[in-house]
């Protein structure tokens, strides 16, 4: 599965009530996945994704702040951020 699947799967998810997130830390606690999951050799997991009904509470919490889209969307280009973008990034966020 790539990543535009998961994304197709995740906005699918959404239209139908569920809610989803990615789980961060597989690849840097794979031994305890390969062996809650029964995976065998060779096999490597890059990504879990779980999904689920939100409740009440958590469809009504406030969503948390995300940094401008001007420091982590690039056209064409990676463009380098300097010492001074750090600072307008982190002095924006809560």
């Amino acid at each position: 599965m790539n990543i535009v699947s998961h994304t197709i799967l995740l906005k699918e998810a959404h239209s139908s009530g569920l809610g989803s997130c990615y789980i961060g830390d597989i690849m840097e606690n794979y031994q305890k996945h390969k062996e809650l999951f029964s995976l065998p050799p060779y096999v490597f997991p890059i990504a879990m994704l779980v999904f689920g009904y939100p409740t009440q509470q958590q469809k009504n919490r406030r969503m948390t702040t995300r940094f401008d889209k001007k420091f982590i969307v690039f056209e064409n280009e990676y463009q380098p951020l300097d010492g001074d973008d750090f600072e307008k990034i982190f002095s924006s966020y809560p």
